[in-house]
């Protein structure tokens, strides 16, 4: 989790929550989705020892999706194309 002690020094504006809030939206939905799959696969071949790796599967893809969304939303301003002031 060290990397992200990297945001510490960001300065915390409204641009930055807007990056968090769709981090923490595509990391709740990957991880719904993923849960709902595992939960399916559960009730057709209960194993235990399955069990344990798709606690650690649906923590990775939680950590990893939330990881990956801010890395990819958070851009320098003068990189973005959708920005409101060059319309």
């Amino acid at each position: 989790f060290s990397f992200f002690t990297t945001y510490r020094t960001v300065q915390h504006d409204e641009l930055f929550e807007q990056i968090v809030n769709k981090s923490c939206r595509n990391a709740f939905i990957v991880t719904l989705l993923t849960t709902a799959i595992i939960m399916f696969i559960e009730m057709l071949f209960p194993n235990p020892a399955l069990q344990e790796m798709d606690i650690a599967l649906i923590f990775s893809t939680l950590i990893l999706t939330f990881g990956f969304s801010m890395f990819f939303y958070d851009k320098p301003v003068d990189e973005m194309e959708d920005a409101p002031w060059r319309s």
